[in-house]
């Protein structure tokens, strides 16, 4: 038997989403980001979040949104840049494990070595 994915609303979609829960969250910037299910995720009210993401967010909604709210309380990412307030930065920012760029480095490396040996 199937189970039916398919939510009525975004807020649907987040209602279960307790106060430090853990979020993936898929796009860079905003290219691919789900904007309306972290928005929705912001209203819901949920707090003291983990979110793992490619960056840190922008602007005032999606990401940027909990940021501003002080909902997020660990950010792990491999692009930190962000234009949110030097408090909401230096408060989350500085539980980002910058082990994750160190991880992701030889992956990234990988990559362009397996591009090169291709396209030769």
């Amino acid at each position: 038997m199937a189970i039916n994915k398919i939510m009525d609303s975004f807020a649907a979609a987040v209602e279960g989403i307790k106060d430090g829960a853990t979020v993936l969250v898929s796009g860079f910037g905003g290219a691919g980001m789900p904007t309306e299910l972290l928005n929705a995720l912001n209203d819901q009210g949920a707090t003291d979040l983990t979110i793992v993401s490619n960056n840190a967010g922008v602007g005032r909604e999606g990401i940027g949104g909990l940021l501003a709210k002080g909902k997020v309380r660990k950010v792990i990412c491999s692009y930190p840049r962000s234009s949110h307030s030097k408090s909401t930065i230096s408060t989350v920012m500085a539980s980002i494990p910058l082990a994750w760029a160190r991880a992701m480095a030889p992956l990234r490396s990988a990559g362009r070595r397996e591009e090169t040996a291709s396209t030769t």
